[in-house]
C-alpha cells in the first residue's frame, strides 16, 4: 500500500514537470535594442544599459561579436556605461568591438574619451587620435581639440612624456590645417580668436620666452660654477685623506708614515664654496619656473560625456550633454576650502609633504581655466610691451581645512580698457577683482607643510566697482 502510494506520487510529479516550460523566457535582441536606445532617449541610461546586457546575451553565447545588430547592441551598451562613469564597462565593451568597428569615427573618439578617464591609460588615447587624425582627408576639429587635451593630460605625468613621442609636433600640423578651414582666424587650443588676439598672444609669447632664456642661461652658469667648486672640493678630500707622515722638529717627513687607516678630521676650505654655489643653482631653477609659469598657454579642457549616434534621437540627453552649463564663480577662500578638502589629510591629522604636493597639482585639472574673483590690497601695477596691464596685489592670511595661508600674491593681466580704473588706484586700496585662472603655486614655510604662501595669475581679469 505504501509503495502504490509512493509510484501514484512520483506519477503526479511527472505530470507536473511535464507540463512546465522547459526553457527560460527568450528576448528578442532588434527589440530589446530598441528599446534600450528608447530608454535613453527618456534619460534612463541604467534601465537601457540592463535591457542591452540581455540582449547582449542572447545575440551570442560567448564576447564575439556575431552581426551587426550584435554590434550596435554593445555599441549603445558602451554609452550607457560612459554616461554612469562606469569607464571599467565601457572599456570592455569598445575592445571587443574593435575588429568589426574599430576605424569608426564615433567608436575611435569616444574610446579615447574612456582612455583619458581610466588611470594611466591616457597615452593610449595620444596614439589612438593621432593615428585617426593622420588617415583623416580633411581636419576634424572635434577630433583635433580632443587630441591637443590628450596630449595635455599625458604631459603632466613625467613616465609618460616620452611615451608621448612626437604627437606634439603632429599636433601642431593638424591644428595648422585645421586653421585654413577659417582665413583671418587662429584656432588657441580649444578656442578660435581673431588674428589681433593671436598677436598679442604670440607677443607676451616673445617676451616669455625671453625671460625663460635668461633664466635657463644663468641656470647653466650657475651649474657650471657648482662643478667647477665640486671639482676643487672632491680635489682637496682627495688629498686630505692620503697616508699622512710624521715631521720631524726641522720640519721634515720621516720615512715612515703613520697609521694610513686613521680619518684625520681636517675642514674643506671648499665647504662653503659648494654651499653657495649649490644654493644659487636652487635660485636659478626657482627662476627659471617662475618664468616658465608665465608662458602664454591655452586652457584645455577634455568632456568625457559620449558622443552620440546621429541617427539616434534623444533631445533630453543631447540638451543635457551639449548645453554649457554657466560656471560657478569661486572666491579665493572658496578655492582653497575646495583644495584642501581634496588634497588634506584625514580629519585630524597634520598636514605632510605629500598633502602639499598633491595641492600643487590640483589646480592644473580643478582650478585653471575657470573664473575666481578676489578682495586684496592693491600693491603695484604695470604696463607690457603688448599693451596689456599687470597689477599685483596682496591678500591677509587665513586657515581652510587645516591648511594655513600666511599670506597671497596675486598677479592680475588686464585688457588696455581697464586702464582707466587702474589710473585711479592707489598703494594699499582695497579691490575687487574677477579673471580666469592662469596658475596657482603653493610654497611651505620653515619646513612647515601646514603653513604656506599663494600665489595666483589671472588672466582677462577686470576690476569691479
Amino acid at each position: 500500500m505504501r509503495h502504490d502510494r509512493l509510484w501514484v506520487g512520483l506519477f503526479l510529479m511527472l505530470i507536473g514537470a511535464s507540463t512546465a516550460p522547459t526553457t527560460a523566457p527568450t528576448i528578442d535582441p532588434a527589440v530589446a535594442y530598441r528599446q534600450g536606445v528608447s530608454l535613453i532617449q527618456d534619460g534612463k541610461p541604467a534601465d537601457a544599459q540592463k535591457l542591452l546586457l540581455q540582449a547582449d546575451r542572447a545575440s551570442s553565447h560567448s564576447a564575439k561579436i556575431a552581426t551587426t545588430q550584435h554590434a550596435d547592441i554593445v555599441y549603445a551598451f558602451a554609452l550607457c556605461a560612459m554616461q554612469q562613469e562606469n569607464w571599467p564597462a565601457a572599456h570592455q565593451s569598445f575592445e571587443r568591438l574593435q575588429l568589426t568597428r574599430g576605424k569608426d569615427r564615433e567608436l575611435i573618439l569616444n574610446n579615447s574619451k574612456v582612455d583619458l578617464a581610466i588611470k594611466n591609460r591616457n597615452v593610449n588615447a595620444v596614439k589612438s587620435l593621432d593615428t585617426y587624425l593622420s588617415s583623416c582627408d580633411k581636419p576634424d576639429e572635434v577630433a583635433i581639440n580632443l587630441f591637443g587635451g590628450a596630449i595635455d593630460q599625458a604631459l603632466q605625468s613625467p613616465i609618460n612624456k616620452s611615451a608621448v613621442g612626437a604627437a606634439p609636433e603632429h599636433f601642431i600640423k593638424f591644428n595648422e590645417q585645421l586653421e585654413k578651414t577659417k582665413p583671418g582666424m587662429h584656432h588657441w587650443g580649444q578656442q578660435w580668436i581673431t588674428k589681433q588676439q593671436f598677436k598679442s598672444i604670440n607677443n607676451r609669447k616673445k617676451d616669455a620666452q625671453k625671460t625663460v632664456d635668461n633664466a635657463q642661461d644663468d641656470l647653466n652658469l650657475s651649474q657650471k660654477r657648482l662643478n667647477q667648486a665640486q671639482g676643487r672640493y672632491d680635489d682637496e678630500l682627495q688629498r686630505n685623506a692620503g697616508p699622512q707622515r710624521n715631521v720631524n722638529k726641522n720640519g721634515y717627513s720621516d720615512a715612515r708614515t703613520v697609521d694610513p687607516n686613521v680619518t684625520l678630521s681636517r675642514t674643506n676650505s671648499h665647504t662653503t664654496e659648494v654651499q653657495n654655489a649649490q644654493a644659487d643653482v636652487q635660485r636659478a631653477k626657482d627662476k627659471l619656473n617662475e618664468a616658465q609659469l608665465h608662458f602664454p598657454r591655452p586652457t584645455w579642457t577634455v568632456s568625457l560625456k559620449p558622443i552620440l549616434p546621429e541617427d539616434w534621437t534623444a533631445p533630453e540627453i543631447t540638451t543635457a550633454v551639449a548645453t554649457p552649463q554657466t560656471p560657478t564663480v569661486m572666491t579665493f577662500e572658496d578655492l582653497l576650502q575646495k583644495m584642501a578638502a581634496d588634497c588634506g589629510p584625514a580629519a585630524g591629522a597634520p598636514w605632510t609633504q605629500l598633502n602639499v604636493d598633491l595641492a600643487q597639482n590640483w589646480p592644473k585639472t580643478n582650478a585653471v581655466g575657470k573664473p575666481l574673483t578676489i578682495s586684496a590690497t592693491y600693491v603695484a601695477g604695470s604696463v607690457r610691451p603688448d599693451g596689456t596691464i599687470a597689477i599685483t596685489c596682496t591678500i591677509n592670511g587665513f586657515t581652510k581645512g587645516g591648511l594655513t595661508v600666511d599670506s597671497a600674491k596675486v598677479i592680475a593681466q588686464l585688457d588696455a580698457g581697464e586702464a582707466p580704473k587702474v589710473a585711479k588706484l592707489v598703494a594699499g586700496q582695497s579691490i575687487n577683482a574677477s579673471g580666469t585662472i592662469q596658475g596657482l603655486r603653493l610654497a611651505s614655510l620653515k619646513s612647515d607643510p601646514a603653513n604656506v604662501r599663494v600665489e595666483v595669475q589671472l588672466a582677462n581679469a577686470v576690476l569691479q566697482p
